[in-house]
């Protein structure tokens, strides 16, 4: 992967998510990341993969997220088409990352065999 396409990810990445942070409906209820973005080649097409944590997690299904940000995602391209000069705009599609959400579970799995005082003095 070259270093323009690495620069390139990190700002679609940048924009996406300064974007959500204005326009994103559900701001007070949950935090939505954009945790890595992915550009083809060349260059017309990116992976956005994202992760939701809510205190209300069981009321938030992360494919509701998905299905706002495909409601968005022409206004996202435009966003990125007057802020990179680029011949193409790259075509956006979402996926959800379930890395966080497993990280989570994981720990409470172990914090319930009683590896509570371990994680607590590793500063989970």
């Amino acid at each position: 992967m070259s270093l323009r396409t690495k620069k390139i990810e990190k700002q679609l990445q940048d924009i996406i998510s300064m974007y959500m942070l204005s326009h994103f409906p559900y701001k007070n209820d949950l935090i939505l990341s954009i945790t890595n973005v992915v550009v083809s080649p060349d260059l017309r097409s990116a992976k956005v993969y994202f992760s939701v944590f809510s205190p209300l997690a069981s009321e938030i299904e992360p494919e509701s997220v998905l299905e706002i940000l495909e409601e968005e995602r022409p206004n996202i391209q435009e966003q990125i088409h007057t802020k990179l000069k680029m011949k193409f705009t790259p075509r956006l599609t979402f996926y959800f990352d379930e890395t966080i959400a497993e990280n989570f579970r994981l720990i409470e799995k172990l914090k319930a065999l009683g590896y509570a005082q371990d994680l607590q003095s590793n500063g989970l």
